[in-house]
């Protein structure tokens, strides 16, 4: 009873320090990486301000998932309302965020328990240790290295409801039960919410599950819960999306990502039809003048950045086609960054290289090969959902949790094979999958480490720079401004403030098409060029000066602002922004 209790109390003391460590590191990670919002962090934001004012039109937005708004406007309000209190609100659920997925990380792995004392020989809790600290390895890498919880984002969110939609899967497997059906269901429901990867995620587990019920007393029976409950929040969702949007839709994220990274069509803002074939906007923003381009969207919606906030709206009326070329294309494309990513990785190669040296090593090698055969079901979701990406298009952040499953899943199946690892082994195997996460770390957020180390806080970045002083020179909330420099999707100074941007010289839509056939464009993953609408005003003659500013006045703006002037250029009525590069014109 004694050395039971030691090794349980043994357990209790580990499972306190990784907590506390994945805490601290993403507290570090959270707080320093990034300084700014990002093009789709703004996004975010403002269906999260939508939904604190109910204004439901914009809450429910075919592009930007509500799940994730939803919960920044409840935790909003238990921080002072200024600017700076909502970044932290914001890292504060982050880090919950988190921890939660963390937490069911370990609930997936605690669902393989039963196998590990079936076959470990009296040993169980040294197999669920190696399994504990391979796994935390996996996660961290997977977490803080390719997504991270600095990003305003639902990724997070969503590699943490897929764990625990898989670890309530396999507990479904093994004990069915009404229950456990309907937490299925739930989960899958409450991801649907947060991102619309979620919907054919679902179809694909519910799928799942129900072939891995197929010998089961009453599978049809929970498979019709499972589902069920899954319908409870998709409808609902599904009717609000169609009602916001103006037509059916399931949301249009998918639809508008194979328009841009498959289909090629000019992306982002602005869009005003063409090439030919790709169809014309129903409602595009107002192209005021060309060469250069000035465009103006004041109306119909509010937020700080209509074009970027409302894609599908602005972009309704494009033309969806399917090309073989261009799909074989995004395959080839995506493929290629798939395998760069993770060639980057160092937990790659001390997840394969540990996987193969023990498959030399390992003597009941076709016990190992059954039972991870046995496992089909939890291989099979996140092989698909990778699949789903690798079709139009992937980032390191979306498949964060489907690699921190696959690669967790061999030491599952290790660790439940009827045979037992010589502790030397397993001090090997966690000592090179360690030394792989800190290089990991090292590299990924050695930034954020610095930042933390030299004190260097969120506002030092240019855009909050901005922001302060923009309130010094008597700009309010809700103020309408206007931009010289596109797209301004990323304007961290306008959504602290509260401003609206209403009207911009530049920001064209990006035509990813091949300009000459000696590009190999089917890898290039490069962002837009640089704009030059900055420089065109400043070199234009001051009568096209005046101009662009009255268009920008009847926009309705109350002042412009521009990031940068030449020192030699002479601009009455500008004044530059204390503290900033920037420049800002007030009529």
């Amino acid at each position: 009873m004694a050395e039971a209790a030691t090794k349980s109390w043994n357990r209790c003391v580990l499972h306190l320090v990784l907590g506390l460590l994945v805490v601290t590191l993403g507290a570090i990670e959270g707080w320093y990486e990034r300084t700014f919002y990002t093009t789709d962090a703004i996004s975010y934001l403002s269906v999260s301000r939508a939904i604190s004012n109910h204004e439901w039109k914009f809450a429910f937005n075919a592009l930007w998932s509500s799940g994730y708004p939803f919960l920044i406007a409840i935790v909003r309000p238990l921080f002072p309302s200024t600017a700076q209190g909502e970044w932290l609100a914001i890292h504060v659920l982050n880090l919950l965020i988190l921890i939660f997925a963390y937490v069911s990380f370990l609930y997936l792995l605690k669902g393989f328990s039963p196998d590990l004392a079936e076959h470990a020989k009296g040993d169980s809790g040294a197999q669920e240790t190696f399994l504990l600290l391979a796994g935390f390895c996996i996660f961290v890498c997977a977490e803080l290295c390719l997504n991270g919880a600095s990003r305003v984002s639902p990724d997070p969110l969503v590699d943490g409801l897929f764990f625990a939609a898989l670890g309530t899967l396999i507990r479904l497997i093994r004990k069915p039960a009404v229950f456990l059906a309907a937490l299925l269901g739930v989960t899958l429901g409450i991801g649907y919410l947060v991102k619309a990867i979620f919907l054919p995620l679902s179809v694909i587990i519910l799928l799942v599950s129900a072939l891995a019920l197929r010998r089961t007393t009453g599978r049809i029976k929970l498979s019709a819960i499972a589902l069920a409950a899954f319908l409870v929040f998709a409808i609902p969702y599904v009717v609000g999306l169609s009602w916001s949007f103006g037509r059916f839709t399931t949301g249009e994220t998918g639809s508008l990502n194979y328009a841009f990274h498959v289909n090629l069509l000019p992306r982002w803002t602005n869009w005003e039809g063409g090439p030919q074939g790709y169809g014309m906007p129903i409602h595009p923003t107002r192209l005021l003048m060309k060469n250069p381009d000035l465009f103006e969207f004041a109306g119909p919606f509010h937020d700080t950045y209509p074009p970027f906030g409302h894609i599908a709206y602005w972009y309704e009326g494009y033309h969806h086609f399917w090309s073989p070329k261009y799909q074989a294309i995004a395959i080839v494309r995506n493929l290629y960054y798939l395998v760069l990513l993770l060639v980057k990785q160092p937990i790659t190669y001390a997840i394969v290289g540990t996987i193969l040296v023990l498959l030399l090593a390992f003597p009941f090698r076709k016990s190992w090969i059954a039972r991870t055969y046995a496992y089909w079901p939890f291989y099979v979701p996140p092989l698909i959902a990778i699949g789903l990406y690798v079709w139009v298009h992937l980032e390191d952040r979306y498949l964060a949790g489907f690699l921190a499953t696959l690669g967790a899943l061999p030491f599952v199946s290790l660790c439940a094979s009827q045979s037992q690892l010589p502790s030397r082994l397993r001090l090997g195997v966690i000592a090179t999958l360690a030394l792989a996460t800190l290089a990991s770390l090292a590299t990924k957020d050695a930034t954020a480490f610095r930042r933390a180390i030299n004190h260097q806080p969120y506002t030092i970045d240019p855009q909050w720079k901005l922001a302060a002083s923009l309130q010094q020179v008597g700009l309010k909330p809700g103020d309408n401004v206007a931009a010289i420099g596109g797209p301004n999707a990323e304007c961290t100074w306008a959504y602290a403030d509260g401003l609206r941007i209403v009207a911009e010289l530049g920001g064209a839509p990006y035509d990813p098409h091949p300009r000459g056939g000696h590009e190999h464009w089917w890898s290039n993953r490069k962002d837009p060029p640089p704009d030059a609408s900055t420089q065109k005003f400043w070199e234009s003659p001051p009568e096209q000066q005046v101009k662009i500013l009255n268009l920008f006045r009847k926009a309705g703006a109350v002042a412009v602002i521009v990031g940068s002037k030449p020192s030699a250029v002479r601009a009455p009525g500008w004044r530059k922004v204390s503290g900033t590069e920037s420049w800002i014109y007030q009529f």
